[in-house]
């Protein structure tokens, strides 16, 4: 249009949307992460203040590691877990453009973690048949936690990508059949807005004239 003005084309009409898959994953795994979070509170309050209302420290922890190394790499984990999830949300980062090898490697990493998990549990209700059910399974659980977090991880990865998704702050990219066709649409529209008129039209138009001229003057 004349004059510098454009017609604000309609709300998802260029893309600038919010891709309804791409911000429930991203919201998923921030819950994921609150969760985690709760984890290393919940251990450091028994631990440290004496909690009794939670299961006591053995519980928590396989005792593989002492627990003050064990808290500063989860403190450290929650740390980088929080800065994906920001990531994700907004679309920048690692999560600016779809990768889609990176993303097939997390999922199935993700496959093999819950899987070993699963194994875990299985060993240790054998091993130790007075933990049956629930005994000391505190650990594996927040491990199955991770594991789904990294799922999410590798489908936002896998998502198709418009630029409007990083610039505007809508979270992981989305597959949705609506998300792919918009953009077209969008961009059907600033054509018609500038003027321009389909091809089927400007060729039937042109035919016409044509025809209009080959007729003998009557």
């Amino acid at each position: 249009m004349s004059g510098g003005h454009r017609r604000r084309l309609p709300a998802g009409g260029d893309g600038r949307h919010r891709p309804p898959s791409g911000g429930r994953r991203a919201a998923l795994m921030a819950i994921l992460v609150g969760l985690f979070a709760l984890r290393v509170v919940g251990q450091a309050a028994v631990t440290y203040g004496g909690a009794a209302f939670l299961p006591p420290p053995e519980q928590w922890q396989s005792g593989l590691l002492p627990y003050p190394a064990l808290l500063a790499g989860q403190v450290i984990l929650l740390a980088l877990l929080v800065l994906v999830t920001i990531a994700a949300w907004r679309g920048s980062g690692v999560f600016a453009a779809p990768r889609p090898r990176l993303a097939a490697v997390l999922v199935w990493a993700s496959y093999a973690y819950a899987a070993a998990m699963l194994l875990r549990y299985a060993v240790s209700m054998v091993v130790r048949p007075e933990w049956r059910w629930l005994g000391h399974t505190i650990p594996i659980v927040f491990h199955g936690v991770l594991a789904a977090y990294l799922f999410l991880v590798g489908r936002c990865l896998a998502r198709e990508w418009t630029p409007a998704h990083a610039a505007s702050g809508t979270g992981c990219p989305s597959r949705s059949r609506r998300g792919a066709t918009e953009p077209r649409a969008g961009q059907l529209a600033a054509r018609r807005e500038n003027g321009h008129r389909p091809i089927a039209v400007r060729t039937g138009r042109r035919r016409g004239r044509a025809r209009r001229q080959q007729r003998p003057a009557g």
